[in-house]
């Protein structure tokens, strides 16, 4: 015989009252189902007529201690015969009342938090509580469609609601993969976080599950939150040979220069991010594109035949590894995009080198070398005249490229595994144009212009993104309007059908 679901037990329940809203017991039913027969440790903030903790006595035959506490000095008049269920008079979040509910238990299995649905309040006693959670315990906010309306300290875009804080919750779940020096606690400074949740607390955060007005949050020892080690089963690598990065982490790029991953907004603080100087160091990317030989044709380039490596305008020497993956075929031709922005680039070698690192190919410092140049002007002590300096160049545009004139042999011996080595050193390009003017005067006035021109150009960008925003933040709108009027018009829809089978014209199916 199946056993007695929750809602059962609401439609059956005849005791003191209790208010649920319907999606609420069927979930309870789903994250519940499991522990109804083990001693369960329970505590409900806010239990009004307090019919729910007689219902879960029900529900949890076993349960070992099921406590409530409510605010409403009036709540003082009921009682239980149970003597397993006790009711805690009180706020929340005062020393006293936790106080008095650690003197019954200290540790919980099911935390239902249906108290006062302000926001500084959930946020407040999720601070006192989930450090309380067992592991392999839920922790469960409801009503927080209240989030949303002001008198609860919410709005949708409302920084500091408590919808906001478990969003960010779930950035937390993610913490190891951030790629920024920034503590989970600093994360959360911004909703007022209490001493008690602190990293090791937050650290066993193993899930958040968000259903309509409810968040789920479960416990887990840390150890089992993170992602862990590779698992590679099979044996044949028909497409990608990825066997070695069996057992292997992953690993994390840096994101210093991410102006999503180090702006305030990363803070909780809704002040959109300074546009970035021009002369602030800028995250790049070079990507090297290659021509595949197909019967007698050629492919194009392509972005699914590229490879690509990120390096950041700081002005230190680094060597970039543009790494050829195992889908690469017989190669035609190969052409590089050094830069996806304005920059200076001293460019001091580049060199083609096998998966065991013995060397293919290395640039002689020709530009004759290089066919096909777009977007860049090259200048400086060394000029690609082949002399052994290092030549500079300039990215005029987001666009800068050149091809590559290899021998065929060379370009017969690329394989995947094989690298193209860069040895630059990169700039912010209004950086280097004081030093482009220093030595050669004679260049001064026609790089002047080219430096209005090119600030002419950024701020000519800089608006059409401003336009291109503002014009989907209209459609945006114009959707929600939409959207809102087809909800109106379902609802009146609905009524209709409900007077037209109570008038009795028709007979409901």
């Amino acid at each position: 015989m199946p056993s007695i679901t929750l809602k059962d037990h609401y439609v059956e329940h005849e005791g003191l009252l209790s208010d649920k809203w319907d999606i609420y017991l069927s979930e309870y039913e789903r994250l519940f189902r499991s522990q109804r027969q083990t001693p369960v440790t329970i505590l409900e903030i806010g239990v009004q007529n307090g019919g729910s903790l007689e219902i879960w006595g029900k529900y949890f035959p076993n349960a070992s201690t099921i406590i409530g506490c409510d605010i409403n000095p009036r709540c003082e008049n009921i009682t239980y015969t149970s003597d397993k269920t006790h009711l805690v008079i009180g706020d929340i979040n005062q020393p006293q009342t936790l106080e008095k509910i650690f003197s019954i238990t200290q540790e919980f299995d099911l935390v239902i938090d249906d108290g006062s649905h302000t926001s500084s309040d959930i946020i407040g006693t999720f601070c006192n509580f989930f450090p309380r959670l067992k592991h392999g315990g839920l922790y469960i906010a409801e009503d927080l469609h209240c989030s949303y309306w002001e008198d609860y300290e919410g709005g949708l875009h409302h920084p500091r609601s408590s919808m906001a804080f478990f969003k960010a919750l779930a950035d937390v779940l993610n913490f190891e993969h951030w790629g920024i020096e920034h503590s989970r606690v600093k994360l959360l400074q911004a909703f007022g976080i209490s001493a008690p949740l602190g990293e090791v607390v937050l650290a066993e955060i193993h899930s958040i599950e968000f259903v309509n007005s409810m968040c789920i949050i479960t416990k887990h020892p840390a150890a089992s939150n993170r992602l862990g080690k590779r698992y590679i089963a099979g044996k044949s690598a028909l497409v990608c040979d990825i066997k070695n990065t069996h057992g292997t982490y992953i690993g994390v790029p840096s994101q210093d220069e991410n102006k999503f991953s180090t702006s305030k907004i990363a803070n909780n603080d809704q002040t959109p991010p300074k546009k970035t100087p021009r002369n602030r160091p800028l995250t790049l990317a070079a990507k090297i594109y290659w021509h595949e030989k197909q019967g007698n044709a050629a492919s194009g380039y392509s972005e699914v035949r590229s490879s690509a490596a990120k390096y950041s305008t700081d002005g230190e020497r680094q060597t970039l590894t543009l790494l050829f993956p195992d889908t690469v075929g017989l190669l035609d031709s190969l052409r590089l995009d050094i830069s996806d922005d304005l920059a200076a680039i001293i460019l001091h070698g580049m060199r083609l080198v096998d998966s065991d690192g013995h060397e293919l190919w290395q640039w002689s410092g020709y530009t004759n070398a290089l066919a096909k140049v777009g977007g860049i002007a090259f200048f400086g002590d060394g000029d690609g005249d082949g002399d052994g300096e290092p030549c500079t160049l300039f990215a005029l545009n987001d666009d800068p490229r050149f091809e590559l004139v290899l021998p065929d042999e060379t370009l017969a011996a690329i394989r995947p595994g094989c690298a193209l080595l860069l040895d630059i050193t990169p700039y912010t390009l209004a950086s280097q144009l004081p030093r482009v003017f220093a030595q050669s005067g004679a260049l001064a006035a026609e790089f002047r212009i080219m430096a209005e021109q090119l600030n002419t150009r950024l701020d000519q960008k800089d608006r059409l993104i401003a336009s291109q925003k503002e014009r989907i933040q209209r459609l945006e709108k114009n959707q929600h309007e939409q959207y809102e009027q087809l909800l109106r018009a379902e609802s009146q829809l609905a009524l209709l059908k409900e007077l037209v089978v109570s008038s009795g014209c028709v007979e409901s199916l």
